[in-house]
This record gives C-alpha cells, structure tokens and sequence, in this order.
C-alpha cells in the first residue's frame, strides 16, 4: 500500500512542480533583418555628428550692435569620420536654407514667433583659423588617415543677417543637413 502512495503521489507532484513554472505568451514580434556584403570599403564610410547643438542665450543688444554676420558667441563642434578608404579625400556638404539678406547664413525656421533678422553662421576652422561656410556649401577636403578616419572642426553661432533692418527677440531654430562626400 505504502508503495502505492508513493506513486501516486510522484504524478501529482510534477504536475504541481510544472504548473508553477508555466510561462504564457504575452506578445510575439517578428523583424525583418537585411544586410549585403560588399567589396568597396567606401560603403561603410559614415559621421559621427552631434544630434542637437545649444547655441546658448545671446543678448539682443550684443546682435544689435554687432554688424551683420558677426559671430557673438561662437559654439565649437566636430564631426567625426569613420571606416572610410584610408588616405583618400573627403568633405562634408552642409545644406540649410540661407537667408535672403546673406547667402552665408542659415535662416532661423522659426517664423513670425522667432527672433527676426537672425539666423546661424556656420565656420569651419583649420589650423585655429575661422572660414565661413555657404549654408548650401562643402568644407575644405580632407585627407583620412590610415586607419579612414578624419576629424572636421566647426563653429555656429547666432549672427545678424542685415544691417538695414533691426534683431528681434525670440527663439532661433536652423535644421542642416549633413553629407560625407568621397572626393
């Protein structure tokens, strides 16, 4: 009889065990991955660039008494290129809408409720020095190291567009668009 319990008792006990580790599906998800194998080391080539660049609080009566294009607070940024072919040349083309007053400045987006007669001035800098760049224009090219990397260094600030008519307060938005170019 003893012996008859025991087994009796061994089923109910898995069936106890299992019913406590019992998982239930909640949700299934199914992704579709891609890919492609190539021979061209180019294809890899990307920037590595910051998503958002603050440009800060710029006091109105610092842009009114500066001339137009002026930087006032210029904000440093780099753009950093990778898993290019090694010791070829590069560029980056900047493209945003200029504004009417002076092709080298981006327009500020943000309408009749931003800041008017201001937009953004882009500057590459080389060897520490300061060139403008044309909203629509590509920086200087540069050589990637042997490893395919290179480093651009830049500044945007808030400037004036004009002298003819007077800033306005308010915010200040400029989207670009960033392209890596082989040369």
């Amino acid at each position: 009889m003893k012996s008859m319990i025991k087994f009796a008792l061994l089923p109910s006990v898995l069936l106890m065990s299992a019913g406590a580790f019992a998982t239930s599906t909640l949700d299934q998800a199914q992704i579709n991955l891609t890919g492609s194998v190539t021979n061209n080391a180019s294809t890899f080539c990307n920037m590595s660039v910051p998503k958002s660049i603050d440009l800060g609080q710029v006091d109105l009566n610092d842009i009114i008494l500066a001339p137009a294009g002026k930087d006032i607070h210029p904000v440093d940024f780099q753009v950093k290129i990778r898993n290019c072919v090694a010791n070829k040349p590069v560029h980056i083309r900047f493209m945003a809408v200029s504004t009417t007053e002076n092709s080298y400045i981006a327009q500020n987006a943000q309408g009749v409720d931003g800041a008017q007669y201001v937009g953004v001035a882009f500057r590459e800098v080389i060897g520490g020095q300061s060139t403008p760049l044309d909203p629509m224009g590509t920086s200087t090219p540069d050589q990637t190291d042997s490893d395919g990397m290179a480093t651009h260094d830049f500044t945007a600030s808030i400037v004036r567009t004009t002298s003819a008519n007077e800033p306005t307060s308010g915010p200040v938005y400029v989207s670009a668009t960033l392209t890596l170019e082989a040369i």
